[in-house]
């Protein structure tokens, strides 16, 4: 199906999955949130070439997550208290609270880093080209 208009893929994509009856082919199709035009869009800023076929395929699990979330944000969560810590389970002190437990996982911040940085006004007298302010580097994507 490469080069195939995306129009094209539908037929026999329904065939790959079985979709035999109206309402298979309307559920497997519906109440989409992602285009095609989104797809080719995302695709076009990330520099992929899809065929057809995996255009089809990506519109339909872009969707089937978006009807996910549409499904879990359904759920009545008011008696669920807000979580500060997804890993609380986890911590090393159980008597702390939150974060306090977690003490590996984070660092006083260090003001110089383990060296001083470099001035900016040094750093840019070894770019091969600058403007005075930021380097100038040569283009590296062509489209």
């Amino acid at each position: 199906m490469a080069g195939l208009p995306i129009a094209n893929c539908y037929a026999e994509l329904q065939a790959k999955f079985k979709l035999n009856s109206d309402l298979e082919q309307s559920l497997f199709w519906h109440d989409m949130k992602v285009t095609e035009k989104d797809v080719a869009h995302v695709a076009d800023l990330a520099n992929l070439e899809l065929t057809g076929e995996e255009r089809v395929v990506l519109l339909r699990d872009l969707n089937s997550i978006l009807d996910y979330i549409d499904r879990l944000n359904q759920l009545d969560t008011t008696d669920v208290p807000p979580m500060d810590q997804v890993s609380d389970r986890y911590g090393i002190d159980q008597s702390m609270t939150g974060s306090e437990r977690f003490p590996y996982a984070s660092r006083e911040d260090i003001l110089e880093g383990l060296r001083k940085s470099l001035p900016h006004d040094v750093a840019l007298q070894n770019a091969p080209d600058s403007d005075g302010t930021f380097f100038k580097v040569p283009k590296v994507i062509e489209r």
